[in-house]
């Protein structure tokens, strides 16, 4: 990951540059916008007008600029948990709600210019919100890769019982094919000279079945470079009688796991997979009326509404209206694909989370 970090630290100058230019170019456009949007709820849209032109050109640069400054954001605060996810939330409101507060709450395609320009940044916030969501997941997505790839190596910070190395060559050697199913002998820290005596080689059973090994039963190894007899060897000791060996914060233990973990890690993609599969149907049927509902919510809501003062001239109405319009399904469709993904990359991160527990802790 270290080649990765070096990447982002390359970026970052041009990344705080691109944050900078694009958000502030963002902010004028959105403040010219809000301006028409505030002050032309009872001014007619002439089509054609420098007015016209300039809320063309301010909507038409939101999205892009709104896209540059996220791109560049996102490597300015790289390190920052749950970068990604905030990225894909704030992307997320974007596409869905500021669509729907415009939408309702400055009259769109009434024929007023707060209507014109609402329409237009309507349009704008989708392609924004579209762009920062994917920059958001890919980070996630790169979070949790990175998650997955370091987490044996955190494991095993955790190991203090043993030795993890000072490694036997030979044994070394031995473990070059160690994989998910093998026994403990087999590990790189098994040594020679105790094997030949312990246990639980003896009785061809791994030491974390066998409940005592030779990096957690002082005693039983003490017994064994002694050169005690068999009988004494296998004894009690004070670790047997406890029943509860350290195998969590073992070298040898952990080894075993994350041989384990690195096969089943990958199962999570799959699994993500079925997972959403299996909650799709019931997830749309969900969706689209709980969109309606906060769509109906909001056409109540009316904050910054004024009267329409366009209700005679219908067809300059209808006109309006079909500028920049966007059929409502497909909105509903993209919204619905993009929450869906969200809830997916919740889901990878959560089974994933799962797996680490079932084969670090539930010892699987």
């Amino acid at each position: 990951m270290s080649g990765l970090n070096g990447l982002v630290e390359k970026a970052l100058p041009i990344a705080e540059w691109m944050m900078k230019i694009g958000g502030g170019l963002t902010l004028l456009a959105l403040i010219y916008l809000a301006l028409q949007l505030f002050g032309g709820r009872t001014t007619a849209m002439a089509l054609g007008t420098p007015l016209w032109s300039n809320i063309n050109l301010a909507t038409s640069l939101f999205g892009p600029l709104a896209i540059l400054a996220a791109l560049g954001a996102i490597f300015v605060i790289w390190e920052q948990k749950g970068a990604g996810i905030a990225l894909s939330v704030l992307g997320l409101g974007l596409f869905i709600g500021a669509p729907i507060v415009l939408g309702k709450q400055f009259n769109a395609g009434n024929g007023s210019v707060a209507g014109y320009a609402a329409t237009q940044l309507m349009d704008a916030c989708r392609i924004a919100g579209f762009g920062i969501t994917a920059i958001g997941l890919l980070k996630w997505l790169i979070e949790v890769v990175v998650w997955l790839m370091e987490m044996p190596d955190r494991m095993k910070q955790k190991a203090d019982v043993g030795k993890g190395q000072g490694l036997d060559p030979k044994q070394q050697r031995v473990a070059r094919d160690a994989n998910m199913f093998s026994p403990c002998w087999s590990l790189p820290f098994c040594r020679e000279v105790i094997r030949k005596q312990c246990p639980a080689y003896l009785a061809r059973k791994r030491c974390w079945k066998f409940k005592r090994g030779c990096y957690c039963d002082d005693e039983m190894i003490a017994r064994i470079i002694r050169g005690d007899s068999l009988e004494k060897i296998l004894a009690p000791t004070k670790m047997s009688q406890l029943r509860k060996p350290p195998c969590k914060r073992c070298y040898i233990y952990l080894e075993h796991q994350t041989h384990k973990f690195k096969v089943m890690s990958p199962l999570a993609v799959p699994l993500t997979i079925m997972f959403m599969f299996a909650i799709w149907n019931p997830f749309t049927t969900v969706f689209r009326p709980a969109y309606q509902k906060m769509d109906t919510w909001q056409k109540n809501l009316h904050l910054f509404s004024a009267p329409d003062p366009f209700q005679a001239d219908a067809k300059n109405k209808e006109e309006a209206r079909k500028i920049g319009e966007i059929d409502p399904e497909q909105v509903i469709t993209y919204s619905q694909t993009m929450l869906g993904m969200l809830i997916g990359f919740f889901a990878l991160i959560y089974i994933s989370k799962f797996i680490e527990w079932a084969v670090f802790e539930a010892k699987l």
